[in-house]
């Protein structure tokens, strides 16, 4: 065998992607985490802020520009990171992908088309990781905060989670089902526009169009229910924050801080359900075209078989 050709496997799901680029992404996971604790915490802190203020004290002050300052140097790390560490994930996943289409004898316009569905996963990873992991952060760390001012607050936060669970449920078969027709157009884009028929480029950007909306429909009624919920929460807990005693000022501005950042998260949730049932669809379909023992020009013979657990400093 030529010791510049080598047999690779791709593995296009969400979890063989990560695991083939696992040190790299649990860096910008462990960098997202660390930020949004920081972030979480901030409610709190100008909660204690303003109470120093008025009882004349600045020390509370000190502290919330002390973190406001970590908070930001996090932040610009991370993203100088993830620009790096995606640029290249990209890179190697997209050559890997045209060889995969070549090898299946796809048409030009197959392979074009399913190349950027593989710059979609990663923009999944890029966009949708950070995304992901800032709600849970949100969710998790305003519910810990909001029992910690009243167990009550906390019960009706919860609530809203399960109703938002069963939205989820009961809308992802049909939005799986419209993003693989969107798919399937996509893929035929150039092959309608080279045709030079006028009714077939009509029909096939009108049938894009009608799936977009459609997708735009669900996700703006699940948006919209969401964000209800959330109203019925900042009202609930203002309620109740009036009876907890010995309240203070600044417990009522972190108490309502965390309840908005808990609605932030909340309604954050159907853009992450849609982007996670997209990026599975992609998966499966570039999977398909990936057949196993491909060849790959410029390796090494001692390229492990597996790209799924090949050595990432390649």
């Amino acid at each position: 065998m030529d010791q510049n050709v080598a047999h690779f496997d791709t593995d296009y799901s969400l979890w063989g992607i990560f695991t083939r680029f696992k040190w790299s992404i649990l860096g910008t996971f462990c960098l997202v985490v660390i930020e949004n604790l920081i972030l979480i915490a901030q409610p709190y802190l100008i909660g204690r802020t303003v109470d120093g203020l008025i009882a004349g004290d600045y020390s509370n002050l000190k502290v919330y520009i002390c973190v406001a300052l970590a908070h930001v140097c996090i932040t610009t790390t991370r993203m100088g990171y993830d620009d790096r560490t995606y640029a290249r994930i990209r890179a190697r996943l997209s050559i890997e992908t045209v060889i995969h289409q070549q090898r299946a004898k796809s048409s030009l316009s197959e392979t074009s088309e399913r190349t950027a569905l593989c710059d979609e996963i990663l923009g999944f990873f890029e966009r949708g990781l950070f995304v992901i992991v800032k709600s849970f952060v949100e969710i998790i760390g305003a519910m810990a905060m909001l029992a910690y001012f009243d167990w009550r607050i906390c019960l009706a936060a919860f609530f809203s989670m399960v109703v938002s669970q069963l939205i989820w449920i009961s809308t992802r078969s049909r939005v799986k089902a419209l993003f693989t027709q969107r798919n399937n157009q996509r893929e035929k884009k150039v092959q309608e526009i080279e045709s030079g028929n006028h009714q077939r480029i009509a029909n096939h950007f009108n049938s894009i169009a009608r799936i977009k909306v459609k997708l735009s429909d669900y996700e703006a009624f699940s948006s919209g229910a969401f964000e209800l919920m959330g109203v019925a929460v900042f009202c609930f807990s203002a309620l109740v924050a009036n009876t907890i005693d010995a309240v203070t000022a600044g417990m009522l501005i972190a108490c309502f801080g965390y309840v908005k950042s808990l609605n932030n998260a909340t309604t954050r949730l159907p853009n992450i359900f849609h982007a996670i049932v997209g990026v599975s669809e992609i998966a499966g379909r570039l999977q398909a075209m990936a057949p196993r023992g491909a060849l790959l020009s410029g390796y090494k013979a001692s390229t492990p078989t597996s790209v799924t657990s090949s050595n990432e400093a390649q």
